[in-house]
C-alpha cells in the first residue's frame, strides 16, 4: 500500500495536540477495509512530565471534551499505477457507501 497512514494502527490510540483518535474496530475484506474510530478533541489538554522528560497529554474534564464517531472507507482494491481489473469492484464500494448514509453526517472524500 503507497499512502500515507494518518490512522491509529491496531486498535491503539492515537494523539494528535488536543484531538485524541481511537480505532473502535477494523473489517477487512479483499478491496476494501471498513475502520470504526471515535475522535475526541479536549478544549484542556494536561501536558504530563515526569522529571524534565515529555510522557504524553491527557484529556481533560467530561464537560471539556467532545467527541464523534467516524467511519473510514478504504477502497484497497486499486492496484499502484495500474486500474482495478474490473468496475464491479469500484461500484459495490460506492453502494455500500451510499447504503451507509444518513442525512444527518456529511461525508468526506479523500483520493
Amino acid at each position: 500500500l503507497k499512502c500515507e497512514v494518518y490512522w491509529p494502527q491496531e486498535m491503539n490510540a492515537q494523539q494528535y495536540g488536543n484531538i485524541s483518535v481511537s480505532t473502535l474496530d477494523e473489517s477487512i475484506e479483499p478491496s476494501c477495509t471498513t475502520r470504526k474510530f471515535m475522535v475526541t478533541q479536549a478544549k484542556k489538554v494536561l501536558e504530563i512530565f515526569v522529571g524534565q522528560y515529555f510522557r504524553g497529554l491527557s484529556l481533560v474534564g467530561s464537560k471539556d471534551v467532545s467527541s464523534r464517531e467516524c467511519t473510514q472507507y478504504h477502497f484497497t482494491g486499486w492496484p499502484d499505477m495500474g486500474v482495478p481489473n474490473d468496475s464491479a469492484t469500484m461500484l459495490r464500494f460506492v453502494k455500500r457507501i451510499r447504503s451507509s448514509l444518513t442525512n444527518d453526517k456529511p461525508i468526506v472524500v479523500h483520493c
